[in-house]
C-alpha cells in the first residue's frame, strides 16, 4: 500500500522517519503493520536512525512515497 499523499508534501531536505510519518498522518502501528515490523522496532528506528537496516529503509521509502535519499535513516 503506497501512501504517497501529494497534498502533504515532505520537505526537499532530509527529514527524519518520525517527521515523515507524522506529515503523512500515519500512526506508528499502521506503518509497522504495513511494512512487516513491530511498532516497537519502528519506534527504535525513529529514535535511533543509525539502527535502521537498508532493507527496512527501502520499505519505508516505498510506503511513504519518499525517495530513499530524502530521509535520514543512517
Amino acid at each position: 500500500m503506497n501512501h504517497n499523499l501529494k497534498s502533504k508534501n515532505v520537505s526537499q531536505f532530509k527529514s527524519d522517519l518520525r517527521t515523515i510519518r507524522l506529515i503523512r498522518g500515519l500512526s506508528r502501528k499502521d506503518v509497522s503493520i504495513n511494512i512487516g515490523i513491530s511498532d516497537k522496532t519502528l519506534y527504535r528506528y525513529e529514535k535511533e536512525p543509525g539502527t535502521t537496516p537498508l532493507h527496512i529503509a527501502k520499505r519505508l521509502s516505498s510506503y511513504y512515497g519518499v525517495p530513499l535519499d530524502q530521509f535520514d535513516y543512517t
